[in-house]
């Protein structure tokens, strides 16, 4: 008979956006981590990387490394180890496998501890910029396209 984890497994479903991490997620908190399988070990990588492109999710990520620390036996995974110890350390890993660990392609702000306490609305603003990049980058693409819209061209003519 399949374990939790396994059944979780079967229920992946990307068109309703149920993705692994999620899967990993909803294993936890139900008390099933199966370490030895691989599935698991990527999964609970997405759900930390997931969980720290998002800044309101820093202390739930915080929370799953310290998951990794406490309950992963030995000689699992070391990646995944380095990972849970620099989180929950509060700076950003320094491994290849996972990106944010390489400033070039992070849109993380900063890897020092700025992101809550002292609050001095650093997150805040970068947040706000970010946004603001992604609406702006929008337009140009739109703009570039040459798209008009019908109602538009009501004004044209």
């Amino acid at each position: 008979m399949p374990d939790l984890f396994d059944r979780l497994y079967t229920t992946i479903d990307y068109e309703q956006a149920i993705t692994s991490w999620d899967v990993v997620e909803t294993a936890i908190s139900h008390g099933s981590t199966p370490w030895y399988d691989p599935r698991f070990i990527k999964g609970f990588h997405e759900l930390l990387f997931a969980c720290f492109q998002n800044t309101a999710h820093w202390f739930k990520g915080q929370y799953y490394a310290r998951l990794v620390l406490e309950d992963m036996p030995q000689g699992i995974d070391e990646d995944l180890l380095a990972v849970a110890t620099a989180l929950a350390d509060g700076r950003l890993p320094q491994v290849e496998s996972w990106n944010m660990g390489n400033p070039y392609v992070s849109s993380w702000p900063a890897p020092i501890g700025q992101y809550c306490y002292p609050w001095n609305g650093k997150m805040l603003r970068w947040a706000l910029e970010v946004n603001a990049n992604k609406r702006l980058a929008r337009r140009l693409k739109l703009k570039a396209s040459g798209y008009q819209s019908p109602r538009r061209q009501m004004y044209l003519h």
